[in-house]
């Protein structure tokens, strides 16, 4: 509840909400600020599925995911860098 509270005590009633994560997720941190009375007037996401894609994203990824976003873009399908790191098939 701080980022709605937060957002609240700064009068703020819209964003431009960016995640990592697949849709069902972000669809539900959208609800939570819309429960809050916040609008996400935009959304985006690299619709990653865990940690380890996660870890991989790069700034200047990020960078080029808040320009989409400030576009106007909503839930564009940007893609992490591929890993620098070779991926064991062992866990």
């Amino acid at each position: 509840d701080a980022a709605a509270e937060a957002l609240q005590l700064l009068g703020t009633r819209k964003i431009a909400l960016m995640a990592p994560y697949q849709s069902g997720p972000c669809g539900l941190i959208e609800g939570y600020f819309k429960q809050n009375g916040i609008e996400a007037v935009t959304r985006a996401s690299y619709f990653l599925n865990g940690d380890p894609d996660m870890n991989r994203v790069s700034a200047e990824s990020l960078i080029d995911l808040r320009r989409a976003v400030r576009s106007g873009f909503r839930c564009p399908r940007l893609r992490a860098p591929p890993s620098n790191r070779k991926r064991s098939d062992k866990q």
